[in-house]
C-alpha cells in the first residue's frame, strides 16, 4: 500500500494476534454506534464488517509501520490487551484531539461554514492554515471514514491537510446503517507518530454536531490501558512537535 516507508516485519504471533483481533475491533465499533440509539442488531454487524474488511491488508500493512515509527521502540504488537509492547484500539477522542476539544465529540457550532475538526483548537472553532497539531510519537492512527452522531447530518463537505499534503474537498454522500449516516473515505488516511495534520469539515447549519472519525489506532501499552494518562497534555496531540 504505502512504497519507500519504513516498516517492520511482525512476526507469526503478531500476525496471529492481529487475525484473532481484527473482527473484534469490528464488533467494538458496532458497540460504539449503538450508543444512545436503537441496537442495529446482527444484520448491521455484517454491514459494519464488510465496510472494514476491505481495509483489512491495509491495516495490517499500518501495524507493521507503526511498529517501526511509534517511538520510544513500539516492541512488540500484543493486541487489544498490550502490556509492555504496543497495541490497538478503535481511535478515541484523545487519539488525535487537543486538550481543548474536550471529552466528547458532541459540541454546539455556533457559525456555519468551514469549522475546525481535528485542529488546534475546539471542535467546530474557528481553524486558520496554521492550527495545526501534531499526533504524538507513541500513537499511528489510520481512519477510513466518518460517521455523523448528530441525527442533523448538517456536515456537507470535508478537507484534510497530513504531512502538508492538502486533499481534495470531499462531498460527504453519506451511506446509512440503520439511521446513522456514514461516510467511506474509500482508503486508509495515515497518520502516522509525530506527523502535522488538521482537517476542517463545512456545516450548512448551527447547532450540536457529533461528527466522529472511524478509524483504528496504535499505542504503547501503557497509554493503551492506563486511564489515568488518556486525557493529560503528554497523551493528546499538540500544537508543537513532540
Amino acid at each position: 500500500m504505502v512504497e519507500g516507508v519504513q516498516k517492520a516485519e511482525l512476526t507469526k504471533e503478531e500476525i496471529e494476534i492481529f487475525e484473532k483481533e481484527w473482527p473484534r475491533l469490528t464488533s467494538l465499533w458496532l458497540k460504539e454506534l449503538n450508543v444512545g440509539r436503537p441496537v442495529l442488531g446482527k444484520t448491521s454487524y455484517h454491514l459494519v464488517n464488510e465496510w472494514f474488511e476491505p481495509y483489512k491488508d491495509q491495516f495490517l500493512e499500518l501495524c507493521a509501520m507503526a511498529k517501526a515509527q511509534i517511538t520510544p521502540s513500539a516492541g512488540k504488537f500484543e493486541g487489544v490487551h498490550a502490556r509492555t509492547g504496543f497495541g490497538w484500539r478503535i481511535t478515541k477522542i484523545e487519539d488525535i484531539t487537543p486538550l481543548a476539544a474536550g471529552t466528547t465529540w458532541r459540541v454546539n457550532v455556533t457559525t456555519s461554514g468551514w469549522r475546525g475538526h481535528l485542529h488546534n483548537g475546539a471542535i467546530g472553532a474557528a481553524c486558520t492554515s496554521t492550527d495545526y497539531l501534531y499526533l504524538r510519537k507513541d500513537v499511528a492512527v489510520g481512519i477510513v471514514g466518518l460517521a455523523d452522531f448528530s441525527g442533523a447530518c448538517t456536515a456537507t463537505d470535508y478537507k484534510y491537510v497530513v504531512n502538508e499534503i492538502p486533499s481534495e474537498v470531499i462531498d460527504l454522500e453519506y451511506s446509512f446503517l440503520g439511521d446513522l449516516p456514514l461516510y467511506d473515505f474509500g482508503k486508509v488516511i495515515y497518520l502516522r507518530p509525530a506527523v502535522r495534520y488538521n482537517s476542517k469539515a463545512y456545516f450548512s447549519n448551527t447547532g450540536y454536531q457529533e461528527l466522529r472519525p472511524l478509524g483504528i489506532s496504535f499505542i504503547k501499552a501503557e497509554k493503551l490501558t492506563d486511564d489515568s494518562v488518556k486525557s493529560t497534555e503528554s497523551a493528546r496531540p499538540m500544537n508543537t512537535a513532540p
